[in-house]
C-alpha cells in the first residue's frame, strides 16, 4: 500500500474561472505575480498577468494579440527587466 503522505500531492491554493484556453504560465521573476498565455475561441491571442494578494488573486492586466499564444518565457532578459518573450 502507498503512504499519501510520501507521494507527491497537488493542492488546490485558489479557484478562479477564466474565459480562455490557457496553454502556458509563468512566474514573474522576483514577485507574486505570474502570466496567462493562451487564446480566446475566436482564435486571437490572451496575454493576462494575475498577482497573488493574501488569499485572493487579481487579474491586474488583460489584453488580447493577433494570434493564440502558445509558450513563453523570461529566459532572455534579466530578472531586473523581466521582459516576457513569445
Amino acid at each position: 500500500m502507498v503512504d499519501a503522505n510520501k507521494a507527491p500531492q497537488i493542492l488546490e491554493h485558489l479557484n478562479f474561472s477564466l474565459t480562455s484556453t490557457v496553454y502556458d504560465t509563468k512566474w514573474i521573476p522576483s514577485s507574486s505575480r505570474f502570466v496567462a498565455l493562451g487564446s480566446y475561441p475566436r482564435n486571437t491571442g490572451c496575454l493576462q498577468v494575475f498577482q497573488l494578494a493574501g488569499t485572493e488573486l487579481k487579474k491586474v492586466l488583460e489584453t488580447e494579440k493577433g494570434g493564440a499564444l502558445k509558450c513563453g518565457t523570461f529566459g532572455a532578459s534579466g530578472i531586473a527587466d523581466r521582459h516576457l518573450a513569445t
